[in-house]
């Protein structure tokens, strides 16, 4: 049997092949500061030797390979197994050209099942405290995800490029992440980039019909405009040697270019299809350059189904959907971003009772018959224009990872407060979003109480209370009056004083009034400490709620902004300079203009 206990840590030590690359030394790093803090000692890592016992063998050394050779062939991508064969435990993946985090996750696995080792946070991991622990013998675990490509945008992850990795987290601009982000990689920078490709300082005086001013697009009838975005996009290919994924996108306004050539188009084949045309034409000449010069390469073009694309250039018939004309039908080498832009969050993607979303299902069926498994998928998760406003997707969040993922969909970008730290409930989502990203029938529920209980410690009753309050509220206004959850303005059922009336208002800041006499109490009077600070954050959220219908005085707005800013949040909505701009919220707060964007 392998053991671990508080006496045995001369012999329990943590083996990495003598050939270990950065990723499986890392892992080991890992997997001997958790058993430090659970133990009370730091294993030591060795290079594997033949006869040892009380081992854990960390990525992929010969031992694994010869005990458990065709399970380890098997591996692909992020998957990763634990295995014991009674004598020494086994953790590991299977690096590959896409991605090299397969043997670190498998010392997540290993940690997470069999000790609940939880990474909460950025600042909050769970390390139970052990005094021992046996395992028998048992054949390769296995952990597969379910989607390979989950790129969930938080702030946090952003910053922290280790907290990233253990949530299992693929972001293609974290730097330094620990075992690659997202692979197969994307050149792109910015994938609203139309301007970037055809910027109308360098091409507007000669070309003005290119451009539309007041749509922010470029026209997509002019072929002149496909050679100068493949030329950029040639050159930026081959500046790019290991990168799969190019990005040519729209850029980010809601509607299509509005001239003449284009309009007639859209009768014939929507906005959508319009473009996919002029995406086409990129396409074929991108292909036609890459059979002569680098024909084994794979190139994949990206483009948007966003805002006026979101409609497929498609008909439903009784046999199916069939494309409006076969030039719509996007090339082999064009792979389709469909977004879910412009949706409500609080129902179910697919529930066409509600009204933003009935819809949904024929636009997302109909882009995925146009292009099957080349279809990504664009999530979101905040309010860009009211960060402070919680965004309460839990209720449907898991049946629309699910549906994701019964409909093949492998690349996943899920879209949260990502150029804004310490938002209220900003960990929490990060936690349960990147949870159902690796597993999309995840118990969301027992995520939350996992993470409230955690992150919260000696507040976590009250805060449960808050939370529970704050659920059953929107549950109980929905079945009355409707209630919708949107990304930037806020319809009225969502701000509504009739949804956050008084009553609610005290007893929202009544409990949490109770968990921050908790926190300060727990942390001797200290005012900075992590509690109060947590418990902080979510009062600032309840007073923006009241504050939405209620102009408060000079004094309640300052102390409003003192609050955020001591809790660490200096945002308020979608703001990607670095700058403190909680003196404008303020200001808006004075005028009655919260609500405004």
């Amino acid at each position: 049997m392998f053991k671990i206990n508080r006496e045995n840590s001369p012999t329990c030590r943590i083996a990495i092949s003598l050939s270990a690359g950065k990723e499986e030394r890392f892992a080991a790093e890992e997997l001997a500061e958790a058993i430090g803090q659970m133990f009370g000692f730091r294993p030591s890592i060795i290079g594997e030797e033949k006869d040892l016992k009380n081992v854990i063998f960390v990525g992929e050394t010969a031992r694994m390979k010869e005990r458990y050779g065709s399970v380890y062939q098997s591996l692909t991508g992020d998957e990763n197994a634990v295995a014991c064969d009674g004598d020494n435990v086994y953790c590991f993946g299977r690096s590959g050209i896409f991605t090299r985090a397969g043997n670190i996750y498998a010392v997540y696995t290993f940690l997470e099942k069999f000790f609940q080792v939880r990474y909460l946070a950025a600042d909050e991991t769970v390390y139970p405290e052990k005094r021992d622990i046996g395992f028998e013998k048992f054949e390769p675990q296995i952990d597969r995800p379910d989607f390979f490509i989950r790129w969930y945008l938080a702030a946090e992850t952003r910053v922290d490029p280790v907290f990233a990795v253990r949530r299992r987290i693929k972001d293609a601009y974290v730097q330094n992440l620990p075992g690659g982000g997202v692979y197969p990689a994307v050149a792109s920078g910015n994938f609203h980039n139309f301007y970037e490709y055809v910027p109308p300082s360098e091409y507007k005086e000669k070309h003005p019909d290119w451009f539309d001013d007041k749509s922010g697009q470029l026209c997509f009838s002019k072929e002149e405009i496909a050679d100068v975005i493949t030329k950029k996009l040639i050159a930026e290919i081959e500046e790019n040697p290991d990168s799969v994924y190019f990005v040519v996108g729209q850029n980010d306004t809601p509607e299509p270019c509005g001239c003449e050539d284009c309009k007639r188009q859209y009768e014939k084949y929507l906005p959508s299809g319009a473009l996919i045309r002029l995406i086409n034409i990129i396409a074929r000449k991108v292909r036609r350059w890459q059979e002569e010069h680098c024909p084994q390469r794979e190139i994949r073009i990206v483009t948007f189904a966003y805002y006026f694309g979101q409609r497929p250039p498609v008909k439903e018939t009784a046999e199916g959907f069939v494309p409006l004309d076969l030039s719509v039908v996007p090339e082999k080498n064009v792979y389709i971003l469909f977004t879910t832009i412009d949706y409500c969050y609080y129902h179910k993607l697919e529930d066409s009772s509600c009204a933003w979303n009935k819809d949904f299902t024929f636009n997302f069926r109909g882009w995925r018959s146009l292009v099957g498994d080349r279809m990504l998928v664009w999530y979101y998760s905040a309010n860009y224009a009211h960060y402070l406003y919680p965004f309460w997707d839990y209720g449907v969040l898991s049946a629309n990872y699910r549906l994701f993922r019964e409909s093949g969909i492998r690349f996943v970008i899920d879209h949260g407060p990502c150029e804004a730290v310490n938002m209220p409930f900003s960990q929490l989502q990060t936690y349960v979003h990147s949870a159902l990203l690796w597993r999309a029938d995840a118990d969301t529920n027992a995520l939350l109480k996992e993470f409230i209980s955690g992150y919260y410690k000696d507040c976590a009753e009250e805060v449960g209370r808050f939370f529970r309050l704050y659920t059953e509220r929107l549950a109980k206004q929905d079945e009355r009056k409707g209630y919708h959850l949107r990304l930037y303005h806020l319809p009225e059922e969502m701000f509504s004083r009739d949804l956050f009336d008084a009553e609610f208002l005290a007893e929202a800041e009544k409990i949490l009034k109770r968990a921050y006499e908790t926190a300060l109490a727990a942390e001797g009077g200290n005012e900075a400490g992590k509690l109060c600070i947590r418990i902080g954050q979510l009062e600032a959220s309840v007073k923006y709620l009241r504050y939405m219908n209620e102009v408060p005085t000079r004094e309640e707005a300052e102390d409003f902004v003192r609050q955020c800013r001591r809790c660490g949040i200096t945002k308020y909505k979608e703001y990607w300079a670095n700058d403190d701009i909680m003196d404008e919220l303020k200001e808006q707060m004075l005028n009655g203009k919260v609500l405004a964007y």
